[in-house]
């Protein structure tokens, strides 16, 4: 869910996408371990910040239009 990106020998951590549905326990798309890898994420976010690394958040937002989770 974390990438490492290096642009022009910068370094920048990419967040991607990271939702609550797959880390929830009574979620049908719950993810085994998922709170060991929020745990490593939330680790690796800090070193950046600490050290005043660009850290980049992407998140999906649906249109109002879209039912794409429905099925779920």
């Amino acid at each position: 869910m974390a990438l490492f990106f290096y642009i022009m020998h910068k370094e920048m951590l990419l967040v991607i996408d990271v939702q609550n549905y797959f880390v929830r326990k009574n979620s049908k798309a719950y993810i085994s371990n998922s709170e060991k890898m929020v745990k490593n994420m939330n680790n690796i976010i800090k070193i950046f910040q600490d050290n005043k690394r660009l850290i980049v958040f992407l998140k999906f937002v649906p249109s109002k239009n879209t039912n794409n989770f429905k099925k779920w």
